[in-house]
């Protein structure tokens, strides 16, 4: 308030000079006024640009950039898991010699319509399986055109993959408690507690997933804990 009756102490005595000052600046703003009201001549704008360009070229010469495909995931007959050479042997060139991989020969019945596998223990999420897998996801890095994958975030984790996702990174990021199953939630109303934990497995530890004493029964508590946290 003080400094406002400092100014208004100016202002009263020199009031008819403010009056003026303010109708010459309001009669100088008007042309711009106008200027704004008027209609924007898209035409005359150059929405050419190399970055533009170049999206476009890409668009059209690379159809498939950032497709998403999906992918069947069947399952290995156990009495075959392991006895893929690890790592897959190279040629000269160095890519993977993929006559050495598991063939089609090798896949299990899928059993009854919407009944799944029911001959290995676990399914999909067999730890032996599992096991294979991430010998494969290391197959992928390990190949001359694994450095250029792109990263991602896994959507179960929370977690950035290296261009590769697979049941293994999900299993690795849980069973490490840095999953955001295993992490507190902001939300408006505060810090919500975890969804789920890795820290308490019952009569089980807690082991990680590249832990050598790792077994079946923890990788069903991982997954049940995952599927019922996760709705």
């Amino acid at each position: 308030m003080a400094n406002f009756e400092t100014l208004s102490n100016f202002l009263v005595p020199h009031r008819k000079k403010v009056h003026i000052a303010v109708f010459v600046l309001t009669i100088l703003m008007i042309p711009g006024v106008l200027k704004a009201l008027e209609p924007i001549d898209m035409e005359s704008y150059d929405m050419e640009s190399p970055e533009l360009t170049a999206e476009r070229k890409i668009n059209d010469e690379f159809s498939t950039t950032e497709i998403i495909l999906g992918f069947v995931v069947s399952v290995r007959d156990p009495a075959e898991v392991g006895s893929t050479p690890v790592p897959v042997p190279l040629l000269e060139d160095g890519i993977p010699d993929y006559s050495n991989f598991a063939q089609a020969s090798e896949i299990i019945p899928a059993g009854e319509d919407w009944k799944g596998i029911t001959a290995t223990d676990g399914g999909i999420l067999n730890l032996t399986i599992l096991r294979e897998i991430q010998a494969k996801h290391d197959v992928i890095y390990d190949h001359p055109l694994g450095q250029y994958t792109k990263p991602f975030i896994n959507d179960v984790t929370g977690l950035q993959t290296a261009g590769v996702m697979s049941l293994a990174d999900i299993f690795r990021g849980f069973m490490a408690n840095e999953s955001v199953l295993t992490q507190p939630t902001l939300t408006l109303s505060g810090t919500e507690p975890p969804a789920t934990n890795w820290y308490d497995c019952g009569v089980l530890d807690c082991l990680t997933f590249d832990d050598p004493e790792l077994t079946q029964a923890h990788i069903d508590l991982a997954s049940n804990r995952m599927a019922m946290s996760n709705g």
